[in-house]
């Protein structure tokens, strides 16, 4: 933990840390005025081997994590983007993300995913896409 980091405990039963150093924006993201938006997450996810995979996701303009509206992490935030897609767009649209949460992309993939990325529509009023991750590679036997 860095010298300026901070913890926040909140009556929901969680904690976060902040590291309160400023540093300079090295993202081609512009600013908003009254919100901040996120430019990078860092996740530290428990694979089925009961091991610690580190991942780094970057939300800069350049990166495929670009758009990102929201991020599905579990079986209630999938039902729930489930539900407000079968009310905006259909049941066909929520059962797709169902669908997508509960099977593994690709038969051979060692895992069902561990995310869900809603991005916002490319058009207004159009439909958002929805990319699975994390679940499609066994990040412990890459050769590159």
């Amino acid at each position: 933990m860095a010298a300026t980091a901070k913890v926040y405990d909140f009556d929901l039963g969680f904690s976060r840390v902040y590291d309160e150093t400023v540093y300079p924006n090295d993202t081609s993201l512009i600013p908003q005025t009254e919100r901040a938006t996120v430019a990078r997450l860092n996740a530290e996810l428990l694979l089925p081997d009961n091991s610690i995979l580190k991942v780094d996701m970057d939300f800069d303009n350049q990166s495929g994590y670009n758009g990102t509206a929201t991020i599905v992490m579990d079986d209630d935030g999938a039902q729930m983007i489930a539900d407000a897609f079968s009310f905006r767009y259909g049941d066909a649209a929520g059962q797709e993300i169902l669908t997508k949460w509960h099977n593994r992309e690709n038969k051979d993939d060692p895992r069902k995913p561990t995310f869900l990325f809603v991005k916002k529509p490319e058009k207004e009023g159009g439909m958002p896409k929805v990319f699975v991750a994390c679940g499609s590679r066994n990040h412990r036997n890459i050769n590159f």
